[in-house]
């Protein structure tokens, strides 16, 4: 699962600072948006970064997944060994998500100043260009949130399923039923990663136009 778009910065900051003292007011709040657009794609890197770690974990987890449950009740040593093992990147994944999205809701943050700013704007064709990248942002806010929420489930769906390996809580329909939850977790997941990154490509094309206007 990679929830992951990477965020470029630019050099028109630069010139843009340099007339911000000459500038009237409608001037400052293009700057105060392109400074804001800007701060909030460095932060989100960080968050990309905390992102793939937890892919890579999880891809660990999802291998010693894939072998306990094709092991049979025979081979309880090897099963709780790798039991184990996952049971690690299980909770490595719970605190790199909590990561993750501590550092989206940060962007997200950073990012909310240009609503206020965006309010004052007379440029009625600025205007709708920072409300176009307003809207998009919000609609990623809305996946990342969801996207989380069933990754906390299927962490713990995992968790129970090893749980009732464990201690011999074998009946094969609770292990089917169980099985079946957690692929359900995972197959929601992908439909949602694959929406945000829609998404994001969108909105970093949206930035990437209203920088060229600028």
């Amino acid at each position: 699962m990679t929830l992951v778009k990477r965020f470029v910065m630019t050099g028109t900051l630069i010139v843009l600072m340099l007339f911000v003292a000459g500038c009237n007011n409608e001037e400052k709040r293009t700057v105060t948006i392109y400074q804001t657009l800007e701060k909030t794609a460095s932060i989100e890197n960080g968050f990309a970064e905390k992102q793939q770690t937890s892919v890579d974990v999880g891809q660990e987890e999802q291998a010693m997944y894939n072998k306990i449950i094709s092991l049979k009740i025979e081979q309880k040593d090897v099963m709780n060994q790798l039991i184990n093992e996952a049971k690690k990147l299980n909770k490595k994944q719970k605190k790199l998500i909590q990561e993750a999205k501590k550092r989206f809701n940060k962007a997200y943050q950073t990012f909310t100043q240009i609503k206020q700013v965006v309010k004052k704007m007379d440029d009625p064709s600025e205007k709708k260009k920072i409300i176009a990248i307003i809207n998009l942002m919000e609609k990623r806010k809305e996946l990342v949130a969801s996207y989380y929420e069933q990754y906390a489930k299927a962490l713990r769906s995992n968790d129970q399923l090893y749980e009732k390996i464990q201690n011999n809580e074998l009946d094969a329909s609770i292990v089917d039923k169980r099985i079946n939850s957690i692929n359900q977790h995972y197959k929601t997941m992908k439909k949602q990663e694959k929406e945000f990154n829609r998404k994001t490509k969108k909105y970093n094309q949206e930035r990437q136009h209203y920088y060229q206007t600028l």
